[in-house]
């Protein structure tokens, strides 16, 4: 196999056709996400931006903005393009946001105004102009499904919580580590919801091979926790730097409520 075909075949082909992930654009994709969170990192530490609740708060609004683009995409509201769905709209937004905290940072000082929250105010304004020039074209549905799913997200949240805290596990009950777990139980219920009950379909080669090998997709469940929870250990065990830390913690977070947020919009549109 030469290498364009390789390309085509791996990359090309299933972003035209929307036929989800495969294990080869999967892992790439990782690779690169990785790259690029080194790059972010050792901008913000060369610039000594405290990595806290507060930096979380300042990317939320273009999480919503990416997720909320790709569910209008879903349900034919955007055209789909590779500037509209992943990892293209989640690349976009990334720059976006880097040059948003970038002027916000900058210019502070002048406005006198805490550049975080300047950040957060920006993308909020942004994501309303999304609302105000998509708006009479969305038509909300599906009440139910996003109770099942928010109703779901919380018990499966708390119960998780609770758990670790029973159990004395410090590393996965503070602020970032409950963030980051309770991200991707968003992510777990709401594919579990709408691949097994609306029709839906998992686009992510591992999790949907279970799913099919079992029937069912709440197979998300044990898989997340599988995966995040060593993580998380580790992350918080191992690592003596607070903000690579809570960095971490955020770029999991992220990842999952991507997802999570995408789905759950995608269905009440």
């Amino acid at each position: 196999m030469s290498i364009s075909e390789f390309i085509t075949k791996y990359f090309l082909e299933p972003y035209q056709a929307d036929i989800g992930y495969n294990f080869i654009n999967t892992l790439t994709y990782a690779l690169l996400a990785l790259g690029l969170l080194y790059f972010i990192f050792k901008v913000l530490q060369k610039y000594k931006i405290k990595i806290d609740l507060k930096f979380f708060i300042s990317i939320l609004p273009f999480i919503l903005i990416g997720s909320t683009v790709r569910a209008l995409v879903d349900n034919d509201i955007l055209p789909y393009n590779y500037y509209t769905v992943s990892p293209g709209i989640y690349l976009i937004m990334t720059l976006i946001f880097l040059s948003v905290f970038t002027l916000c940072y900058h210019t502070h000082k002048q406005i006198k105004y805490p550049y975080k929250s300047l950040t957060a105010l920006v993308g909020l304004a942004l994501y309303t102009l999304l609302i105000i020039f998509t708006y009479s074209k969305i038509n909300l549905t599906n009440a139910l499904g996003f109770f099942i799913i928010t109703t779901l997200f919380l018990a499966t949240s708390a119960a998780t919580y609770l758990i670790l805290k029973k159990l004395k596990c410090k590393w996965g009950t503070t602020k970032m580590a409950t963030l980051a777990i309770s991200a991707h139980l968003l992510d777990a219920s709401s594919t579990f919801i709408i691949v097994d009950f609306f029709g839906g379909w998992e686009k992510h080669p591992l999790p949907r091979f279970l799913a099919n090998l079992t029937g069912t997709a709440a197979t998300q469940f044990p898989l997340k926790l599988l995966i995040l929870l060593p993580a998380i250990y580790l992350i918080n065990s191992e690592l003596k730097d607070k903000d690579l830390k809570n960095f971490l913690l955020i770029a999991i977070a992220s990842l999952g409520l991507a997802q999570g947020l995408r789905n759950l919009i995608s269905l009440i549109l």
